[in-house]
Protein backbone atom coordinates (compact mmCIF):
# COMPACT_ATOMS: atom_id res chain seq x y z
CA UNK A 1 0.00 0.00 0.00
CA UNK A 2 1.03 3.55 -0.72
CA UNK A 3 2.25 5.92 2.23
CA UNK A 4 -1.64 6.88 2.97
CA UNK A 5 -2.55 2.90 2.82
CA UNK A 6 -4.10 2.81 -1.30
CA UNK A 7 -3.42 -0.67 -2.39
CA UNK A 8 -0.22 -1.19 -4.60
CA UNK A 9 -0.81 -3.78 -7.37
CA UNK A 10 2.43 -4.66 -8.69
CA UNK A 11 3.76 -7.05 -10.56
CA UNK A 12 7.29 -6.67 -10.76
CA UNK A 13 9.09 -6.18 -7.19
CA UNK A 14 11.42 -3.51 -9.19
CA UNK A 15 8.76 -1.52 -9.54
CA UNK A 16 7.53 -1.55 -6.11
CA UNK A 17 9.59 1.36 -4.38
CA UNK A 18 8.94 3.97 -7.94
CA UNK A 19 4.66 2.70 -7.75
CA UNK A 20 4.77 3.65 -3.69
CA UNK A 21 6.49 7.18 -4.93
CA UNK A 22 4.40 8.01 -7.30
CA UNK A 23 1.23 7.08 -5.60
CA UNK A 24 1.93 8.71 -2.12
CA UNK A 25 2.78 11.54 -4.51
CA UNK A 26 -0.27 11.76 -6.45
CA UNK A 27 -2.37 11.46 -2.83
CA UNK A 28 -0.28 14.23 -1.47
CA UNK A 29 -0.69 16.43 -4.40
CA UNK A 30 -4.56 15.82 -3.91
CA UNK A 31 -4.71 16.53 -0.54
CA UNK A 32 -2.63 19.54 -0.92
CA UNK A 33 -4.85 21.15 -3.81
CA UNK A 34 -7.88 19.98 -1.28
CA UNK A 35 -7.02 21.82 1.28
CA UNK A 36 -5.67 24.87 -1.02
CA UNK A 37 -8.70 24.95 -2.68
CA UNK A 38 -10.83 25.41 0.31
CA UNK A 39 -8.46 28.04 1.77
CA UNK A 40 -8.29 30.04 -1.59
CA UNK A 41 -12.39 30.04 -2.04
CA UNK A 42 -13.47 33.72 -0.85
CA UNK A 43 -10.20 34.90 -3.03
CA UNK A 44 -10.20 32.76 -6.18
CA UNK A 45 -11.95 30.44 -8.16
CA UNK A 46 -10.33 26.51 -8.48
CA UNK A 47 -11.01 25.78 -12.24
CA UNK A 48 -9.01 23.08 -13.01
CA UNK A 49 -5.71 20.93 -11.90
CA UNK A 50 -2.95 20.12 -15.02
CA UNK A 51 -0.69 17.84 -12.87
CA UNK A 52 0.99 19.68 -10.21
CA UNK A 53 -0.59 22.84 -11.36
CA UNK A 54 -4.27 24.34 -10.32
CA UNK A 55 -5.26 26.97 -12.91
CA UNK A 56 -7.64 29.83 -11.14
CA UNK A 57 -9.76 33.12 -11.59
CA UNK A 58 -8.68 34.90 -9.50
CA UNK A 59 -10.27 39.02 -9.65
CA UNK A 60 -7.04 41.49 -10.03
CA UNK A 61 -8.06 42.82 -6.72
CA UNK A 62 -7.75 39.54 -4.86
CA UNK A 63 -4.05 38.85 -6.35
CA UNK A 64 -2.09 40.09 -3.85
CA UNK A 65 -4.44 38.18 -0.78
CA UNK A 66 -3.80 35.38 -2.66
CA UNK A 67 0.29 35.53 -2.74
CA UNK A 68 -0.04 35.30 0.95
CA UNK A 69 -1.51 32.29 1.01
CA UNK A 70 0.63 30.58 -1.77
CA UNK A 71 3.50 31.73 -0.26
CA UNK A 72 2.65 30.05 3.15
CA UNK A 73 2.76 26.84 1.18
CA UNK A 74 0.47 24.13 2.30
CA UNK A 75 1.18 21.42 4.98
CA UNK A 76 0.23 17.72 4.20
CA UNK A 77 0.44 15.42 7.10
CA UNK A 78 2.98 13.69 7.55
CA UNK A 79 5.06 14.12 5.33
CA UNK A 80 5.55 17.77 6.08
CA UNK A 81 5.19 21.53 4.50
CA UNK A 82 5.57 21.67 0.54
CA UNK A 83 6.55 25.32 -1.42
CA UNK A 84 3.95 26.71 -3.24
CA UNK A 85 4.35 29.42 -6.32
CA UNK A 86 2.07 31.85 -8.04
CA UNK A 87 2.26 32.55 -11.90
CA UNK A 88 0.55 33.86 -14.48
CA UNK A 89 0.43 37.15 -15.95
CA UNK A 90 -0.89 39.45 -12.96
CA UNK A 91 1.26 37.41 -10.26
CA UNK A 92 4.66 39.86 -11.23
CA UNK A 93 3.30 43.23 -10.40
Amino acid sequence: SNGYGRPLHVDEERLLIPHWVQSTAVDVCLLGFTDLAERIGSVADPLFLVHDAMFLDVPAENIRVLSEIISEGIMVSPYGRFPLSLNGPESHE
